[in-house]
């Protein structure tokens, strides 16, 4: 995933051929939250738990739409 892909000022991801630019690095944090290059976390679009929804950078503010978690099989 690229958070630069809809430019600097937007909220758009997209996926992208890998560059190792700091637009395509992401920190896994304790709280579970996944947060890219420009300090934004990884959040679910209004907050909708359905397939096909999309994925957005937004500012930190502790909603459960910007908390991951992983899982076993």
């Amino acid at each position: 995933m690229d958070s630069d892909f809809g430019g600097t000022a937007s909220r758009d991801l997209g996926i992208a051929a890998c560059n190792g630019g700091a637009s395509q690095k992401w920190e896994f944090q304790p709280n579970g939250h996944i947060v890219g290059s420009r300090g934004q976390c990884l959040a679910v679009k209004d907050g909708k738990a359905a397939n096909g929804t999309l994925v957005m950078m937004d500012y930190a503010d502790g909603n459960a739409a910007q908390t991951w978690r992983g899982w076993k099989r």
